[in-house]
């Protein structure tokens, strides 16, 4: 029997680490969505539907399909990584120690710490040579970011300008700030929340779930201390990377553990997510509000989705994709999604509602096509430059 349980175990981890793999190029493409059609709060209006009808602008149900798609479904990307990063950080270990966490510090400098510097660095360089094109003086380049703060590329460069700075009582709390490379928030936030696995870790072993339901309350109601917040360790960050952290030091199989509440998790993600779109996402306060809700029950179901495909071997895992899907997250957003934007503009110049709802799903493919076919040029003719980029992934 106990023979039997073990390769049940080991049974079950492998169809683990298969989901892990499986739902990395998805996510990523789901990043891509998100970064597509980036929402703009609207506090005037409690719906999608009201700011469209009264504001005007874009049609009706292209719209809609961008709030759903951009706005509500890809938000379950990020912290879908932040549990698979938490999990795998602390997988296999028994006792926690000093040599351990000076390890593992060790790994993620090479993993995370450089990638990042590097890809926040790519386009810093890109603005300084479009300025010295553009006309501007060295002198008046320097002197920008001299007040912006040369660091600020690498930690707070500009806001996001679908944040809302409001907690669950629409009290105001500190803005939120990303590098120059935006998406990489999430590297940012990483890197604080593997500094703190020593705090995460003692919390999880003497609070154990009650740990969680703090963080999750924190979490659904965005009410989260300011210094925290300007310290690059949001709620979204910890919430999620210590749930993952909680199964590997629990000892307990991420995908047993969800099945378990399937049919809830299916229900209320869409209950949930079609009521956050009703109400337009982040574009409204409202529906910031929901959004929480579903993004914690659509984490679930993505990964019993995934698990089900992969038992069933409806799909199955591409280790190349798989292993672009981090090159594709850092390059993205650096210039490629504007490109396939002006390309498919180009192809299609029509703004009907259905050329229009057609326009919006070809630029995230073509920009994810575009860096997969770099990543291919890269792996094939310079692979140590593509190690240097990924952190040898």
């Amino acid at each position: 029997m106990k023979k039997n349980n073990n390769v049940n175990n080991e049974v079950n981890n492998e169809i683990q680490y298969k989901v892990f793999d499986a739902l990395r190029l998805p996510l990523c493409i789901f990043v891509v969505f998100i970064h597509t059609f980036p929402p703009i709060f609207v506090p005037d209006y409690n719906s999608w539907y009201e700011y469209i009808i009264k504001a005007g602008g874009e049609n009706l149900y292209s719209y809609f399909i961008k709030i759903l798609f951009s706005d509500i479904l890809a938000k379950i990307a990020v912290p879908t990584f932040f549990i698979i990063s938490g999990f795998l950080f602390f997988r296999n270990i028994k006792n926690w120690n000093k040599t351990i966490y000076i390890n593992k510090i060790k790994s993620r400098f090479r993993s995370l710490f450089i990638p990042y510097i590097i890809w926040n660095t790519i386009p810093f360089i890109y603005l300084i040579i479009k300025y010295l094109i553009t006309g501007h003086t060295l002198y008046r380049i320097i002197d920008f970011f001299r007040l912006k703060g040369f660091l600020s590329i690498y930690w707070n460069y500009r806001e996001p300008c679908f944040d809302i700075p409001l907690n669950y009582f629409g009290t105001l709390i500190s803005k939120w700030y990303v590098p120059l490379n935006g998406p990489l928030w999430f590297v940012k936030d990483l890197m604080i929340c593997i500094i703190l696995t020593p705090l995460i870790y003692l919390l999880i072993k003497k609070m154990k779930v009650s740990f969680l339901i703090i963080l999750c309350l924190a979490y659904i109601s965005n009410i989260w201390p300011n210094i925290f917040i300007k310290a690059g360790c949001s709620i979204t960050a910890l919430f999620f990377f210590s749930t993952g952290a909680f199964f590997a030091i629990q000892n307990k199989n991420i995908i047993e553990e969800f099945k378990k509440v399937t049919i809830y998790s299916y229900i209320f993600a869409l209950s949930f997510g079609f009521a956050a779109a009703i109400f337009g996402g982040t574009s409204t306060y409202i529906g910031k509000l929901l959004l929480p809700f579903y993004i914690i029950f659509g984490v679930i179901a993505i990964f019993n989705i995934t698990s089900f495909l992969i038992e069933n071997e409806y799909v199955k895992v591409n280790k190349f994709l798989a292993k672009s899907s981090f090159f594709i997250y850092c390059l993205h957003a650096l210039l490629i999604i504007r490109f396939s934007n002006f390309i498919v503009n180009k192809i299609i110049p029509f703004n009907t509602t259905i050329f229009e709802i057609i326009k919006y799903f070809m630029v995230p493919i073509l920009t994810v096509c575009i860096c997969l076919s770099i990543y291919y040029l890269l792996k094939r003719y310079f692979p140590k430059l593509l190690n240097i980029l990924t952190g040898d992934r």
